[in-house]
């Protein structure tokens, strides 16, 4: 739990994409990635936000989040994207998922090409069509309810796929949204 004590700012900027002025020190010690390994939740107005890992976090690695709600579509470029955050926040994004290929050409399947560990390629398959089949049969406002099978989803994915990998990213999105409590559906961009 991280305590916010913080202020918002007043600004004359307009910019063309919804995002959240604000200065908070505590969750400044965290950095922007557009593929997250944490996910804050709670209402600004108490004051109080909950950091919660939402994949593996292997000791000694960084932890990210999403910076405000700046919205970055899968068809984008690398460039586009690091055009964006140079242009609005001053950095480079150096993140894995910046490098990686647009969504099309994204792997969504378990292929041999995807399997870091080959014993478990028929673990990975099996999870997979399950996953699939969690996702044709549970709604969206029941995702909290299965926090402990998607965290177990993506455990197994993490250790065990290369990413990018389409099934991976869908499970993280519904994780996120489950914490987030959103009460709409997640559209996936296949």
């Amino acid at each position: 739990m991280v305590s916010l004590k913080g202020s918002l700012l007043q600004s004359n900027i307009y910019l063309s994409f919804p995002m959240a002025i604000a200065l908070y020190p505590s969750l400044a010690l965290f950095n922007h990635s557009c593929d997250p390994n944490i996910q804050r939740s709670g209402k600004i107005s108490t004051k109080t936000r909950v950091i919660k890992a939402i994949e593996p976090i292997p000791k000694g690695n960084q932890l990210f989040f999403k910076y405000g709600k700046v919205i970055l579509k899968d068809e984008m470029t690398k460039e586009d994207k690091q055009k964006i955050f140079q242009d609005n926040f001053e950095f480079e994004c150096s993140r894995q998922c910046c490098a990686w290929s647009q969504n099309q050409s994204i792997p969504y399947g378990p292929s041999e090409i995807n399997i870091l560990n080959p014993s478990m390629a028929d673990t990975v398959i099996k999870e997979c069509k399950r996953f699939e089949e969690f996702l044709e049969n549970v709604g969206y406002d029941e995702y909290h309810c299965h926090l402990e099978y998607l965290y177990g989803f993506i455990k197994l994915l993490f250790t065990n796929v290369k990413r990018p990998f389409g099934l991976y990213h869908k499970c993280l999105r519904i994780i996120n949204q489950a914490h987030t409590g959103l009460k709409y559906p997640i559209k996936f961009l296949d």
